[in-house]
């Protein structure tokens, strides 16, 4: 085993249920271990799945990231902004690049006409459009390749540039009795039976975060009260991934981690989709862009990335 992967075996997630509200799951990450093994980045995932038939995604809730998501969508003032997507834009630019090319090479003396620039700009609105369909093609020709097309992941990022956020930080620690963090990028998925959020850290921005706390609230799970029973009962799938990231010249290494809790039962999803009890499913990949190259994987048996949990 080598150090990369020693350290993953321990308490790197902490999920503890609230002494005062038993129906609050606090959700917890340390850090600062993570901090001293040099990695430039950080995705936690997380996504709760409950058994129960009674149980609906409105009956449980990811704080405080479902809040930020329904502030941007009902356009108020929130601690994210919408991240917009380029790609559009540079494959209009590229598709207008080749128009004038073409331009170029059989009618050169039009290079500079007016039907030559009105080409132009239309290839480039003509390419933002057709980039959807190019997109989706992309993505589902390459699903079952090493080297894929990825959707882009998250769709808010942290507004981190204003002197109340400092305040807001600070009374989130006497909240929650300590320290919280708040990740750089994020995504919020709600299906009809479950919740996923996407968390993004930027590992250099927490050093400061890590000396006066190892280990960092970084959301609270909420389920109502009057389902509270039948959620615990019936149980549910609390599926968590990792991704560690080292930044290189143009391109990330990733690490990434899979293990989940099955009816208060850790393990882990093989490659073929099997429950396989006690187990971590590991994945190296580097990523270049949304192009993601699939190096390795495989199932470590008998260990554990959570060793906390009520």
């Amino acid at each position: 085993m080598n150090e990369e992967q020693s350290f993953l075996y321990s308490k790197l997630l902490l999920f503890k249920q609230n002494s005062l509200f038993p129906e609050i799951l606090d959700v917890e990450v340390d850090v600062a271990k993570i901090s001293k093994h040099k990695f430039d980045f950080l995705e936690c995932h997380i996504v709760l799945y409950p058994y129960s038939r009674n149980v609906k995604a409105n009956n449980f809730h990811f704080h405080p990231y479902e809040e930020y998501v329904r502030d941007i969508n009902e356009n108020k003032k929130s601690a994210y902004n919408k991240i917009s997507d380029s790609s559009p834009r540079i494959f209009g630019l590229l598709f207008s690049a080749l128009v004038v090319m073409i331009v170029i090479k059989l009618n050169p003396q039009d290079f500079y006409s007016t039907e030559a620039i009105v080409s132009a700009f239309g290839a480039y609105m003509l390419g933002k459009d057709l980039w959807i369909d190019v997109e989706r093609w992309l993505i589902n020709i390459s699903k079952n390749f090493s080297i894929r097309m990825m959707n882009q992941y998250f769709d808010f990022q942290l507004d981190k540039n204003t002197t109340l956020t400092n305040y807001t930080h600070f009374a989130k620690s006497k909240r929650y009795g300590v320290s919280h963090l708040l990740s750089n990028k994020m995504d919020y998925i709600e299906h009809s039976n479950s919740q996923t959020v996407r968390m993004f850290f930027d590992l250099n921005d927490v050093e400061f975060e890590c000396k006066s706390s190892e280990t960092l609230h970084i959301l609270s799970i909420h389920v109502d009260k009057e389902i509270l029973a039948d959620f615990n009962e019936k149980g549910y799938l609390l599926g968590v991934k990792f991704n560690f990231i080292h930044k290189r010249v143009g391109f990330n290494r990733c690490f990434e981690v899979f293990q989940s809790i099955n009816h208060n039962v850790l393990g882990c999803l093989s490659e073929k989709k099997q429950w396989l009890n006690n187990c971590i499913f590991i994945r190296r990949t580097f990523v270049l862009g949304r192009l993601k190259y699939y190096q390795s994987s495989e199932i470590v048996e008998n260990r554990r990335i959570k060793e906390f949990l009520k």
